[in-house]
């Protein structure tokens, strides 16, 4: 199994931040591009891609992926801490 870095170094920052607003509760596009000032329709793109790299098919999935790789989301968390209070 990749160690967490090398999979999230694949994704862009903002599909990397789309990750940490997934892992901190804001499940839905709407609510993600809430927080990052975006479009849903964006959000679902970058949502979409991060299922393709981490090879799942749903939000589900992407839970479930998310917890596989030791680390991945203190790495998401070390990287967007400071969005929480913006």
């Amino acid at each position: 199994m990749k160690p967490a870095a090398e999979i999230l170094s694949v994704l862009s920052q903002r599909q990397r931040e789309t990750l940490y607003w997934f892992v901190s509760g804001n499940t839905t596009n709407r609510q993600i591009g809430d927080r990052m000032g975006l479009a849903e329709r964006t959000v679902k793109n970058y949502v979409q891609m991060s299922f393709d790299v981490l090879g799942v098919w749903d939000r589900a999935g992407l839970a479930f992926a998310i917890s596989r790789y030791p680390g991945m989301e203190q790495e998401l968390r070390r990287e967007f801490a400071n969005k929480e209070n913006q």
